[in-house]
């Protein structure tokens, strides 16, 4: 399982902007996910208006629990491959 940790977006930022932000690393996590062959992302918040945050995770599949946001991944549709399969030889 992949833990995310922290995510700090300057909140003086425009909305759009942190969502945008938000999403991208949203879009790393599952990649990194599926490079190492984890398939299950968990993502939490500790913030006192979380519901903007876990609509978010909602939006692109998470399973919401309380505070914190699950995502099982399909790992057999990944494009990466080992890095053995990367030698041209």
């Amino acid at each position: 399982m992949v833990s995310i940790r922290m995510v700090h977006v300057n909140l003086d930022l425009p909305a759009r902007t942190r969502i945008r932000i938000i999403n991208d690393m949203m879009d790393q996590w599952e990649q990194f996910a599926r490079v190492t062959r984890h398939n299950i992302i968990c993502s939490t918040t500790m913030r006192r208006d979380q519901a903007a945050f876990l609509k978010l995770h909602a939006r692109r599949g998470y399973d919401i629990r309380g505070s914190y946001a699950y995502k099982n991944l399909n790992t057999t549709t990944t494009q990466a491959r080992p890095a053995d399969s990367l030698d041209p030889n």
